[in-house]
């Protein structure tokens, strides 16, 4: 990972905006963040970790909402905006602060985004977002460790190295040691771990402890349950459950020396089935005791039943018995009442012709009063009129002759006026048919007029739609010139978006260009080094050769007075031409690469010439131009729709033109048929008016003619019912003579005998129910049961009911005890299956509690089979520790020329044998081992820096071998001397080559003339502080 790019805004002491470009520290590999204490040096690292973790750099105990700055106002900003590189490209974090204004109660949530990016000069920061990745804290929180492959904890022991921790750890005692390991580390979870595991042996033990108790308490609820049987229900009556009993004192005895928490549980279980099996025994012979009891109660209570049945039979004789003479007593009675049944019966048999004369009569009054009412509506205009009394056959069969002729003249006048009386009622359909062509005539007098409105208002209309359709022909013409534009706008969006993306590629040429451009310099300079040792060497092997006095084989000069010196080294010709050969190779893929960033830029510079603007304005352009063709290709159907219309509105004018003609012929057929229809009309009036001879219509006429003619029919049937009712009436006076005779009844006191049909049935019915009662009476007294009863003695119930209560509260009693019994024995079911659950209970207690008590015992270290008496959490340390040593020393050897190396021993002096964190020292020169605290100032801050970039590769080779190209070291360097400043500072410019850039934290004012490229942070006072770059 390669930090890029930074810029703050609002925070900490920085309250305007500030730019660091890391890139530019690229060149020298090194670069010196430099400020007073306290003037806001790590708020650099605090934004960057906070920008990607949303969290600040320091320990765990520090606040990020220091972050936001107290120089700037609630509505100012505050952010963070880092852009770093990792192998799957360049990425753009930004985060803001949350923060609660003054005077509010709601919180400002923090905000954060992470996109991916590419260098472009173009852009207003150089950075041109090609692709969203992750929006909200949430989401980016997500992202981060998986883009960059290292969570927070892993960034900050790689990227701030803490040289600062490890120089104290050097010094220190064992626990502070242990605790600056724990920091580092972050091993907190082993210590809790075995915490956990010390708590869960704790809690085990109490488990058992308190599942012993329960299996107690259960085994002291059986103890107590076994000695009450005896207590409360007393010893059985007889010898076989006295014997049971006698077994309770030694059951009892085995009891008390019982122990439920003993190892063994089967002593205790084995106790407790016996008290359980004692108990069901009891309940069994308390049960068969209860069932005798039940018999003899049983018999009792039949006994008494059996003599309250015999009283209520005996009972039940004597009602009976009395019963029978009342029913004698009233025979005499009975037999008046059956005579008046009998002679009321033969009345009621004559009382419904007597009833049919006296209908008979009334009907003939009736058809007399009808006779006479017919004659005076007949005959009204005579002086004297008929009267119901005066009626004779005669006189009804004169009146019956003079209303038949009268009805026929009526009649046949009738017939003769049905003609007339059609036309009369046919009148009001002829004025509507009049009505009716008088409004269909205007109605097509006004459909002409609107049909000619239609037809002169046409012209008009076509010639409006005609402009219209030459408009939108002239603009439809212009679409093959606009798809031709559209076309080349497509062109120069295709040939700017192949721009783009060639500059993406063109970072990874520019890379790969600087790779090629310093391995060609490196490979000259080796080339020329050689070739300078093989010139060097072959003048040393010549002055080897010279001879005083005699000339030399270059200059011929006898002299020698400045001879070549001797050579350490040796280099041959094979060696100089590999290095020539690797240099041609260099300068080779220096041209490849050089020619491939040419093309490129090249093909850019093409394709910007092609698409003459930028992405954005053009596909603006494009849309625009996309819009304009898709609205000239939808007048094409708008056109076609508007010749549809129009020649659809031409059809309209030639056939409103024909139908105009239809209408006119129309207005004229219809005035035809109403003159026609008013003639008809007047002649049918004159001749109706002649046939109604006074009346106000001829139907008025029709319906007197029609009213005399009911009038002779109603006369003409009131005298068939007068005849009818007459010979009826003579025909119910003979049958009722008859009747009486045939009864033997007089007719003047026959209705003296005659009663009501209700009072008849129920004088029979009364003697019916004497008869029935008198033959259940005698039968009842002549059964078996009443006269067995009555040959029995009278039973003794007192005595009978005394015996039965007895028996019941005998057996009442006996299920009493069975009842308790069998609740014991429930309690003693229940309280074993309780005291066997317990004992299973502590059983599983104990045997779960072994391997965590064992686990707990070797993680602290407080049993024996933690063979080398380590705690866990001291174990895990060592065994990280022994790695950063591993990666350190070739390090600390390098700054020491060789002579230190760091070493972990069980007991350097400082009490470390309990943790086994000792560090010593081989001093190399001296072959001893020393102790960290006899090391120098500058030695120890080297050997802290060789620990600390240990510990960098320990955790980038845990994260799967993240690179970090861009870390800091915090303060040290002023305690060196200047050898010692200046192998430190080789080992930096090794992390240099090796393609890192390294960032020095230091307020040293000699470090300044060490390190060219500085961030320079200046506190303002009140104002914060400011930051400036020099690179």
């Amino acid at each position: 990972m390669k930090i890029r790019w930074l810029r703050i805004t609002g925070i900490g002491p920085f309250a305007g905006t500030h730019t660091v470009d890391f890139s530019a520290f690229e060149d020298s590999g090194l670069f010196l963040l430099d400020g007073p204490t306290g003037s806001g040096k790590s708020t650099l690292i605090d934004a960057i970790t906070f920008a990607l973790y949303g969290d600040v750099a320091r320990t765990k105990d520090a606040s990020k909402d220091r972050l936001r700055s107290n120089h700037i106002g609630d509505e100012d900003p505050s952010e963070a905006d880092l852009v770093f590189e990792v192998g799957s490209g360049i990425y753009r974090v930004s985060r803001t602060p949350a923060y609660t204004p003054v005077g509010k109660k709601s919180p400002r949530n923090s905000r954060a985004s992470l996109t991916r990016v590419v260098e472009d000069p173009s852009a207003p920061d150089g950075w041109r977002t090609i692709e969203a990745l992750a929006s909200g804290p949430r989401d980016v929180g997500y992202e981060i460790p998986r883009v960059v492959g290292l969570d927070k904890d892993q960034f900050l022991q790689t990227i701030v190295l803490p040289q600062g921790k490890f120089s104290q750890f050097l010094t220190s005692t064992s626990d502070a040691r242990e605790q600056i390991l724990r920091d580092i580390f972050d091993t907190q979870i082993y210590v809790d771990f075995s915490k956990a595991l010390t708590e869960a042996a704790a809690a085990s033990k109490r488990g058992i402890e308190e599942r012993r108790v329960a299996a107690t308490g259960a085994l002291e609820q059986m103890r107590s349950l076994a000695a009450s049987l005896a207590e409360r229900d007393g010893a059985p009556p007889d010898e076989e459950a006295s014997g049971a009993s006698s077994e309770t004192p030694s059951a009892l005895g085995q009891a008390d020396a019982l122990d439920a928490g003993a190892q063994d549980p089967a002593p205790v279980r084995r106790w407790a089935a016996r008290a359980c099996g004692d108990a069901r025994g009891a309940h069994e012979r308390a049960q068969a005791g209860s069932l005798d009891a039940a018999d003899l109660a049983r018999e009792a209570a039949q006994a008494l039943d059996r003599g309250r049945a015999l009283a209520a039979d005996q009972a039940e004789h004597a009602r009976t018995t009395a019963r029978l003479e009342e029913l004698r007593g009233a025979e005499p009675e009975i037999d008046a009442l059956r005579s008046r049944a009998a002679n009321a019966r033969r009345a009621l048999a004559v009382a419904p012709y007597a009833s049919s004369a006296a209908s008979a009569a009334r009907r003939l009054e009736e058809a007399a009063d009808r006779v006479a009412s017919c004659a005076r509506d007949l005959t009204a205009e005579e002086d004297t009129p008929l009267r119901s009394g005066d009626l004779t056959q005669e006189v009804v069969a004169d009146l019956l002759a003079r209303a038949q002729a009268l009805r026929d003249e009526a009649t046949r006048t009738l017939g003769a006026l049905e003609a007339t009386l059609a036309q009369e009622r046919s009148l009001p359909g002829l004025r509507e048919e009049v009505s009716t062509l008088e409004e269909d005539h205007q109605g097509a007098l006004g459909a002409v007029a609107t049909l000619e409105s239609r037809r002169d208002t046409l012209p008009a209309v076509i010639e409006r739609a005609q402009a219209s359709l030459a408009l939108m022909r002239s603009d439809a013409d212009a679409l093959p010139d606009r798809r031709a534009a559209l076309h080349a706008l497509d062109q120069r969006l295709e040939a700017s978006r192949q721009a783009d993306l060639l500059r993406a590629a063109l970072l990874g040429a520019s890379e790969e260009l600087r790779e090629a451009t310093a391995g060609a310099k490196l490979a000259n300079a080796a080339a020329a080094d050689a070739h300078d040792l093989w010139i060097a060497q072959s003048a040393s092997a010549i002055a080897r050769e010279l001879e005083d006095e005699v000339p030399c084989p270059v200059c011929g000069s006898p002299d020698h007075p400045c001879p070549a010196p001797p050579l350490d080294g040796e280099i041959t010709r094979e060696q100089v031409a590999d290095l020539d050969r690797a240099r041609d190779r260099a300068e080779d893929a220096l041209r490849d690469a050089r020619s491939t960033h040419q093309d490129m830029v090249r093909r850019i510079a093409q394709l910007n010439e092609a698409a003459a603007g930028p992405t954005a304005l053009l596909e603006t352009q494009r849309d625009q131009a996309a819009v304009e063709v898709a609205a000239l290709d939808a007048l094409k159907p708008r056109i076609a729709s508007l010749e549809e219309d129009l020649a659809q509105v031409r059809e309209q004018l030639d056939g409103i033109t024909d139908e105009l003609t239809r209408a006119r012929e129309r207005a004229a057929s219809l005035a035809s048929q109403l003159a026609e229809r008013r003639s008809a009309l007047a002649h049918t009036q004159r001749h109706v008016e002649g046939e109604r001879q006074g009346f106000s219509s001829l139907e008025a006429r029709a319906a007197h003619l029609d009213q005399r003619a009911q009038r002779a029919a109603s006369t003409i049937g009131a005298c068939s019912d007068w005849d009818g009712a007459r010979r009826a009436h003579d025909e119910a006076l003979r049958s009722l003579a008859r009747a009486l005779e045939s009864q033997e009844l007089a007719s003047d006191t026959w209705e003296d005998l005659l009663l009501t049909r209700e009072e008849v049935d129920a004088l029979e019915e009364r003697i019916s129910e004497h008869e029935k009662e008198l033959y259940a009476t005698r039968e009842a007294l002549e059964s078996d049961r009443l006269v067995r009863a009555a040959a029995c003695p009278e039973p003794d119930i007192a005595a009978l009911a005394d015996a039965s209560q007895r028996a019941g509260d005998a057996s009442a009693e006996a299920t009493r005890r069975a009842g308790r019994l069998e609740q014991h024995c429930a309690q003693l079911d229940a309280a074993y299956e309780v005291l066997d659950a317990s004992l299973a209970a502590l059983a599983d207690a104990r045997e779960q509690a072994g391997p965590i008590r064992r686990l707990a015992d070797i993680a602290s270290a407080s049993g024996p089979e933690n063979l080398v008496a380590t705690p866990l959490a001291a174990w895990v340390l060592i065994a990280r520790l022994e790695e950063v040593l591993a990666s350190a020393n070739p390090r600390l050897a390098a700054i020491s020329s060789g002579r230190y190396e760091l070493i972990a021993v069980p007991d350097d002096g400082t009490s470390s044998r309990k943790s086994g964190l000792g560090l010593a020292v081989i001093d190399h020169d001296t072959d001893s081992v020393r102790s960290p605290r006899t090391l120098s100032g500058g030695e120890t801050f080297y050997t802290s820096l060789a620990l600390a970039l240990g510990l960098a590769d320990v955790v980038s080779a845990e994260a799967g071998g993240v690179e970090l190209r861009t870390m800091f070291i915090d303060e040290g360097f002023g305690s060196l001397d200047s050898h010692t400043l200046s192998l430190v500072m080789a080992q930096l410019q090794a992390l240099r080559c090796a393609g890192r850039t390294v960032g020095v934290i230091s307020h040293v004012e000699e470090m300044a003339s060490q390190i060219a490229d500085q961030i320079q942070v200046r506190p303002l006072g009140e104002r914060g502080s400011t930051l400036r770059v020099r690179a």
